[in-house]
């Protein structure tokens, strides 16, 4: 059973504040669509599960560093993970 979601890339969109909490405002590249219920229900199930789905991969980068220390030549894999934590923590170091 795959999950319907609307397929990125995402972008973001910006950051409201509203009685001292922040929400996140996600918009995606595709606006001329228009979701169906199940997709928009997908779209909340992938941003919910986001910080499972990061703290995942900050492990799995570990571990590839770890496996990799030493070499020469870091898969793209790796650089893509990185990337993604990057991306996601907002860290441009």
């Amino acid at each position: 059973m795959s999950t319907k979601f609307t397929p990125g890339p995402w972008k973001r969109n910006g950051i409201q504040i509203e009685n001292g909490y922040g929400v996140a405002v996600a918009a995606v590249a595709h606006e001329h669509l228009s979701p169906d219920s199940e997709t928009l229900d997908g779209n909340c199930d992938l941003i919910a599960a986001a910080p499972d789905l990061l703290e995942a991969l900050q492990d799995c980068e570990r571990v590839m560093s770890e496996e990799l220390k030493g070499l020469l030549v870091i898969q793209p894999e790796l650089k893509n993970a990185r990337a993604a934590i990057a991306k996601a923590t907002r860290d441009q170091s």
